[in-house]
């Protein structure tokens, strides 16, 4: 209990403050005291740390997790997140926090693996997509290759649940938008980098293959895009002939002109 409460007093402290933030990153202690949170569930001293989150309770995982969320500077597109917006200058601590990234992306990877529990994950993939963000292309080899294995087999594992009558749409599909995010962030800012080792471990065809399923299973929906765009396209092309539409047998002055009327139609949410 005394861990939880710590946990919640350093959320509070950085989401209060970014200047906190910094300083916590600068300590290089971050992944050393998170790691000591689990001591106490370790059977033996050489467990790894696999076998000893089997043994954590859910809420200090949840903290650690969230506690890492919160240290991060916020990602540009916050597609999972609600936390106000927050900026970081690491310009000072550039060398501890790749020293954090590199040592924080083997324990995320961890929990996500070895947790089922959907707040935890949204976490996790949240924090990923901050590490993302807040990188530049000198240093984002530092996101391990696990990063991209946990992708994919997230991908394959939560588009199975949701093609199939069993398991909670609901939870796979938040996960489906949460991993689609990050895959997004990366190969938007680091493409040279990462679209090679997407096209190695098949995520282009897991991405494929979830797209067909969509279309599948909400063909209403893909029509009335369809529609929608036409409608568009259509509006567009009408415009000039809109606007000089003529008035026969109407004594209209010179001086004035008809005004063209747009109504636009929006097309239902689904």
């Amino acid at each position: 209990e005394s861990k939880l409460k710590s946990l919640d007093i350093l959320s509070q402290l950085v989401t209060a403050s970014a200047n906190f933030s910094k300083q916590v990153i600068g300590s290089c202690s971050v992944v050393e005291m998170l790691l000591g949170c689990f001591n106490g569930f370790r059977k033996s001293p050489t467990s790894p740390l696999h076998e000893t989150l089997m043994f954590v309770p859910k809420p200090l995982i949840s903290s650690i997790s969230r506690f890492i969320v919160l240290l991060l500077p916020t990602e540009e597109e916050q597609v999972l997140s609600i936390d106000p917006p927050k900026n970081i200058d690491l310009s000072d601590v550039k060398d501890e926090y790749i020293r954090l990234v590199k040592e924080i992306t083997p324990l995320l990877w961890e929990i996500y693996t070895n947790t089922v529990d959907f707040d935890i994950r949204r976490c996790v993939l949240i924090a990923f997509s901050r590490i993302c963000c807040s990188l530049n292309g000198s240093n984002v080899s530092t996101i391990d290759k696990q990063v991209i294995n946990m992708i994919a087999s997230s991908l394959t594992q939560n588009k199975s649940i949701f093609e199939s009558s069993k398991g909670n749409k609901l939870i796979s599909g938040g996960l489906l938008v949460g991993v689609l995010s990050l895959t997004s962030t990366m190969t938007a800012k680091y493409a040279s980098e990462f679209l090679p080792a997407f096209k190695r471990e098949g995520i282009f065809d897991l991405l494929k293959s979830l797209a067909e399923t969509l279309s599948s299973k909400f063909p209403e929906s893909t029509r009335e895009n369809d529609d929608y765009d036409m409608c568009q396209e259509d509006e567009h092309e009408s415009e000039e002939e809109e606007y000089e539409m003529e008035f026969d047998d109407m004594d209209i002055p010179d001086q004035v002109k008809p005004k063209k009327m747009k109504f636009e139609l929006f097309r239902k949410l689904s």
